[in-house]
Order: structure tokens, then C-alpha cells, then sequence
């Protein structure tokens, strides 16, 4: 995988929540592989970065969704948005979506992770 980060929407926290992401290997065309390599860049980085504090941070993953809206090619590049909503009671909350470099939308997912003091 390949990546690039375009102007951040969140300016000063430790992970990007924007991000091009690419597969550098020719992929073939079926759906299948193409999503799969999609699920995986949706799970690359977490959305909750700008809720770190410096006293809380974002843990495992307890339920991820993708919904896949129409195929798009991961060896060329895609645009990952993530945007956080939410962190209560030790669990945060953010959505995203995935596009294709004409910004077609190819999937949207929703996440949630554990969000605890670091150690």
C-alpha cells in the first residue's frame, strides 16, 4: 500500500483522518478482491484521532461496518475520509466514507472503538 495526506480537517493531532491510499500491486478487476483491499484501508487509521487528549486514546475496534455503494479500483487511488462523532463511557464513535479519484462515493462505514486512559 501507498499513501498520501492532503490538507488534514483536523490541524495538530498525531493521525490523519484524510488520506489517499492506493494498493501499488496491479489488483485484479473482480469485486471481490477490490473490496476486500477496500475493507482493509477502511481500518488503516482511526477516526477518533483528533479526541485524543493526551490522557484518553483510541483502543480495539468492537464493531466495524462498510457499505459498498459501487466498485471502485483500489490500485488506483481512493480518498478515505474519516470523521469522529463521539466518545462515552469509554467508547468513541466516527463515520467515513471511501471515493475513487473523481470523488464518486465507493463504500461509507461506520466504526467503534474502545476509547481509554492511556497507561
Amino acid at each position: 500500500m501507498e499513501g498520501r495526506l492532503p490538507k488534514q480537517p483536523f490541524p495538530g493531532v498525531q493521525w490523519p483522518t484524510r488520506f489517499w491510499a492506493r494498493c501499488t500491486q496491479e489488483l485484479p478487476p473482480d469485486p471481490l478482491t477490490q473490496a476486500c483491499v477496500l475493507t482493509y484501508v477502511s481500518d488503516i487509521l482511526t477516526g477518533l484521532a483528533p479526541l485524543h487528549d493526551g490522557t484518553w486514546r483510541t483502543g480495539s475496534s468492537l464493531d466495524h461496518a462498510v457499505w459498498f455503494h459501487r466498485p471502485i479500483r483500489l490500485d488506483d487511488w481512493a480518498l478515505v475520509d474519516l470523521v469522529p462523532h463521539t466518545v462515552s463511557a469509554g467508547r468513541g464513535w466516527y463515520t467515513g466514507t471511501v471515493r475513487d479519484r473523481g470523488g464518486q462515493i465507493g463504500a461509507s462505514l461506520t466504526q467503534e472503538t474502545l476509547f481509554r486512559k492511556e497507561r
